[in-house]
Protein backbone atom coordinates (compact mmCIF):
# COMPACT_ATOMS: atom_id res chain seq x y z
CA UNK A 1 0.00 0.00 0.00
CA UNK A 2 2.90 2.77 0.89
CA UNK A 3 4.64 1.67 -2.54
CA UNK A 4 1.30 2.24 -4.13
CA UNK A 5 0.82 6.02 -2.43
CA UNK A 6 4.69 6.91 -3.60
CA UNK A 7 4.19 5.91 -7.04
CA UNK A 8 1.09 7.50 -7.35
CA UNK A 9 3.15 10.68 -5.25
CA UNK A 10 5.31 10.86 -8.07
CA UNK A 11 3.10 10.77 -10.89
CA UNK A 12 1.60 13.83 -9.65
CA UNK A 13 4.70 15.42 -9.48
CA UNK A 14 6.32 14.43 -12.54
CA UNK A 15 3.83 13.37 -14.82
CA UNK A 16 6.14 12.93 -17.58
CA UNK A 17 4.79 11.40 -20.89
CA UNK A 18 1.73 13.31 -21.21
CA UNK A 19 1.81 16.61 -23.08
CA UNK A 20 5.09 18.29 -24.29
CA UNK A 21 6.38 20.69 -22.17
CA UNK A 22 6.25 23.10 -24.38
CA UNK A 23 3.61 23.55 -26.81
CA UNK A 24 1.12 21.30 -24.84
CA UNK A 25 0.60 18.36 -27.87
CA UNK A 26 0.30 15.14 -27.08
CA UNK A 27 3.15 12.80 -26.91
CA UNK A 28 3.35 9.21 -26.38
CA UNK A 29 4.54 8.24 -22.63
CA UNK A 30 8.60 8.17 -23.66
CA UNK A 31 11.50 8.87 -22.00
CA UNK A 32 11.30 12.47 -23.80
CA UNK A 33 8.95 15.09 -22.11
CA UNK A 34 9.10 17.52 -25.45
CA UNK A 35 7.65 16.58 -28.73
CA UNK A 36 9.90 16.58 -31.94
CA UNK A 37 9.57 20.04 -32.70
CA UNK A 38 10.36 21.53 -29.62
CA UNK A 39 13.05 19.58 -28.65
CA UNK A 40 15.97 22.20 -28.25
CA UNK A 41 19.57 21.15 -30.12
CA UNK A 42 22.69 19.82 -27.78
CA UNK A 43 25.47 21.80 -27.56
CA UNK A 44 28.04 19.47 -29.75
CA UNK A 45 31.21 21.63 -29.64
CA UNK A 46 31.81 23.25 -26.19
CA UNK A 47 35.04 24.99 -23.86
CA UNK A 48 36.95 22.30 -22.31
CA UNK A 49 36.51 23.67 -19.06
CA UNK A 50 33.45 25.32 -18.76
CA UNK A 51 31.42 23.75 -21.10
CA UNK A 52 30.30 26.66 -22.92
CA UNK A 53 28.59 26.57 -26.24
CA UNK A 54 31.37 27.56 -29.43
CA UNK A 55 30.32 27.88 -32.99
CA UNK A 56 34.43 27.66 -33.75
CA UNK A 57 34.72 23.56 -34.15
CA UNK A 58 38.56 24.37 -33.77
CA UNK A 59 38.26 26.56 -30.65
CA UNK A 60 39.10 24.76 -26.97
CA UNK A 61 38.65 27.39 -24.68
CA UNK A 62 35.42 30.10 -24.59
CA UNK A 63 36.59 33.54 -24.81
CA UNK A 64 36.07 34.25 -21.28
CA UNK A 65 37.90 31.60 -19.93
CA UNK A 66 41.24 32.05 -22.47
CA UNK A 67 40.95 35.23 -19.96
CA UNK A 68 40.13 34.05 -16.40
CA UNK A 69 40.80 30.25 -16.67
CA UNK A 70 43.54 30.66 -13.72
CA UNK A 71 40.96 31.91 -11.23
CA UNK A 72 38.12 29.08 -11.75
CA UNK A 73 37.71 27.11 -8.54
CA UNK A 74 36.06 24.56 -10.49
CA UNK A 75 37.60 21.68 -12.29
CA UNK A 76 35.39 21.25 -14.99
CA UNK A 77 31.63 22.13 -16.18
CA UNK A 78 29.41 20.85 -18.67
CA UNK A 79 25.68 21.45 -19.78
CA UNK A 80 23.82 19.78 -22.43
CA UNK A 81 22.02 22.89 -23.65
CA UNK A 82 22.47 26.64 -24.51
CA UNK A 83 20.78 29.06 -22.53
CA UNK A 84 20.53 31.55 -26.11
CA UNK A 85 17.72 28.93 -27.42
CA UNK A 86 14.73 30.36 -26.15
CA UNK A 87 12.81 26.74 -25.92
CA UNK A 88 15.28 26.38 -23.12
CA UNK A 89 14.92 29.60 -21.48
CA UNK A 90 11.68 28.50 -21.33
CA UNK A 91 11.90 25.42 -19.71
CA UNK A 92 14.62 26.77 -16.59
CA UNK A 93 12.05 29.50 -15.97
CA UNK A 94 9.21 26.89 -16.27
CA UNK A 95 10.81 25.15 -13.30
CA UNK A 96 12.46 28.72 -11.56
CA UNK A 97 9.48 30.95 -12.07
CA UNK A 98 6.48 28.63 -12.75
CA UNK A 99 6.56 26.74 -10.16
CA UNK A 100 6.18 23.43 -12.65
CA UNK A 101 8.16 20.44 -10.43
CA UNK A 102 7.86 18.02 -12.51
CA UNK A 103 9.91 19.59 -15.12
CA UNK A 104 13.09 18.90 -12.93
CA UNK A 105 12.37 15.56 -13.97
CA UNK A 106 13.19 16.55 -17.81
CA UNK A 107 16.22 18.52 -16.94
CA UNK A 108 17.56 16.34 -14.46
CA UNK A 109 17.30 13.51 -16.97
CA UNK A 110 18.90 15.56 -19.69
CA UNK A 111 21.59 16.80 -17.22
CA UNK A 112 22.71 13.45 -16.06
CA UNK A 113 22.76 11.84 -19.99
CA UNK A 114 25.53 14.61 -20.35
CA UNK A 115 27.37 13.47 -16.73
CA UNK A 116 27.78 10.05 -17.81
CA UNK A 117 29.47 11.17 -20.78
CA UNK A 118 32.36 12.41 -18.84
CA UNK A 119 35.27 10.82 -17.04
CA UNK A 120 33.70 12.68 -13.75
CA UNK A 121 34.52 10.33 -10.35
CA UNK A 122 32.76 12.16 -7.45
CA UNK A 123 32.03 11.36 -3.94
CA UNK A 124 28.34 12.76 -3.61
CA UNK A 125 26.15 15.68 -5.05
CA UNK A 126 25.65 19.37 -3.75
CA UNK A 127 23.66 22.20 -5.17
CA UNK A 128 23.73 25.76 -5.06
CA UNK A 129 21.98 27.44 -2.62
CA UNK A 130 19.36 29.95 -2.27
CA UNK A 131 18.93 32.07 0.26
CA UNK A 132 16.39 31.73 3.00
CA UNK A 133 14.63 34.78 2.31
CA UNK A 134 14.20 33.43 -1.33
CA UNK A 135 13.31 30.03 -0.35
CA UNK A 136 10.35 31.72 1.47
CA UNK A 137 9.17 34.06 -1.18
CA UNK A 138 9.99 30.23 -4.15
CA UNK A 139 9.01 27.93 -1.84
CA UNK A 140 11.52 25.30 -3.41
CA UNK A 141 15.26 25.75 -4.47
CA UNK A 142 14.96 24.08 -8.06
CA UNK A 143 19.12 23.28 -7.78
CA UNK A 144 18.07 20.84 -4.70
CA UNK A 145 14.97 19.30 -7.08
CA UNK A 146 17.79 18.99 -9.81
CA UNK A 147 20.09 17.42 -7.53
CA UNK A 148 18.03 15.30 -6.10
CA UNK A 149 16.51 13.61 -9.25
CA UNK A 150 20.61 13.22 -10.35
CA UNK A 151 21.35 11.70 -7.25
CA UNK A 152 18.32 8.90 -8.07
CA UNK A 153 19.57 8.22 -11.38
CA UNK A 154 22.93 7.90 -10.11
CA UNK A 155 22.59 5.65 -6.88
CA UNK A 156 24.60 8.74 -5.67
CA UNK A 157 23.77 10.89 -2.29
CA UNK A 158 22.83 13.91 -2.01
CA UNK A 159 24.73 16.40 0.74
CA UNK A 160 23.97 20.19 1.18
CA UNK A 161 27.27 21.57 2.01
CA UNK A 162 26.62 25.12 1.57
CA UNK A 163 23.77 27.74 3.13
CA UNK A 164 23.48 31.39 1.56
CA UNK A 165 24.24 33.89 4.02
CA UNK A 166 23.79 37.01 2.48
CA UNK A 167 20.39 38.04 0.40
CA UNK A 168 21.09 39.99 -3.14
CA UNK A 169 18.92 42.64 -3.55
CA UNK A 170 19.29 42.98 -7.01
CA UNK A 171 18.38 40.45 -9.49
CA UNK A 172 21.09 39.10 -10.36
CA UNK A 173 20.46 38.46 -14.23
CA UNK A 174 20.81 41.98 -14.72
CA UNK A 175 24.67 42.41 -13.30
CA UNK A 176 27.73 42.45 -15.40
CA UNK A 177 30.41 39.53 -14.46
CA UNK A 178 32.60 41.66 -12.12
CA UNK A 179 29.17 42.98 -10.53
CA UNK A 180 28.13 39.49 -9.74
CA UNK A 181 31.12 38.80 -8.12
CA UNK A 182 31.34 41.85 -5.85
CA UNK A 183 27.80 41.13 -5.23
CA UNK A 184 28.54 37.10 -4.48
CA UNK A 185 31.35 37.55 -2.49
CA UNK A 186 30.59 36.29 1.21
CA UNK A 187 27.29 35.06 0.23
CA UNK A 188 27.81 30.97 0.84
CA UNK A 189 29.03 29.38 4.10
CA UNK A 190 30.14 25.61 3.90
CA UNK A 191 28.38 23.54 6.67
CA UNK A 192 29.40 20.25 5.96
CA UNK A 193 32.71 18.32 6.19
CA UNK A 194 34.56 18.25 2.50
CA UNK A 195 37.88 17.79 2.99
CA UNK A 196 39.81 15.58 0.67
CA UNK A 197 35.98 14.80 -1.18
CA UNK A 198 35.01 14.76 -5.42
CA UNK A 199 31.88 16.99 -5.27
CA UNK A 200 29.27 17.37 -8.45
CA UNK A 201 28.13 20.58 -7.82
CA UNK A 202 24.46 21.40 -9.26
CA UNK A 203 22.79 24.37 -10.67
CA UNK A 204 20.02 25.29 -13.37
CA UNK A 205 22.19 27.54 -15.25
CA UNK A 206 24.96 28.90 -15.74
CA UNK A 207 26.76 31.95 -17.32
CA UNK A 208 28.95 34.23 -15.89
CA UNK A 209 30.37 31.71 -13.93
CA UNK A 210 30.29 33.66 -10.48
CA UNK A 211 28.06 31.66 -8.73
CA UNK A 212 29.52 28.14 -9.63
CA UNK A 213 33.27 29.53 -8.87
CA UNK A 214 32.35 31.15 -5.66
CA UNK A 215 30.72 28.35 -4.17
CA UNK A 216 33.68 26.07 -5.34
CA UNK A 217 36.26 28.79 -3.79
CA UNK A 218 34.41 27.71 -0.51
CA UNK A 219 34.27 24.60 -1.08
CA UNK A 220 37.93 24.62 -1.96
CA UNK A 221 38.95 26.79 0.77
CA UNK A 222 37.25 24.16 2.76
CA UNK A 223 39.93 20.97 1.20
CA UNK A 224 37.22 19.57 -1.33
CA UNK A 225 40.00 17.94 -3.77
CA UNK A 226 37.71 18.19 -6.97
CA UNK A 227 34.55 19.80 -8.20
CA UNK A 228 33.18 18.86 -11.49
CA UNK A 229 29.53 21.78 -12.09
CA UNK A 230 26.54 20.38 -13.74
CA UNK A 231 23.55 22.22 -15.04
CA UNK A 232 20.93 22.66 -17.76
CA UNK A 233 21.70 25.26 -20.01
CA UNK A 234 25.28 27.29 -20.30
CA UNK A 235 26.19 30.82 -21.92
CA UNK A 236 27.52 30.98 -25.57
CA UNK A 237 31.07 30.97 -25.29
CA UNK A 238 31.30 34.83 -26.59
CA UNK A 239 32.91 37.42 -24.48
CA UNK A 240 31.13 40.47 -25.25
CA UNK A 241 27.85 38.41 -24.37
CA UNK A 242 29.53 38.03 -20.77
CA UNK A 243 30.44 41.09 -19.49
Amino acid sequence: MFKLFKKTIAKLVYPDGLRCLLCDKEIPRTDNSLCPNCAPEIISHFCVLCGADLTNAYQRYCDQCLLIKDTLNFDFARAPYAYSDVKVKKIVWQLKYGKKFYVAKHMADDMTKIINETNWNFDFITYVPIHKKRLKQRGYNQSKLLAERIGENLKIKVIPTLIKIKHMQTNATKLGRMERIKALSGSFKRITSVRGKRILLVDDVITSKATANECSRILKECRAKEIYVITYATSKGIINKLY
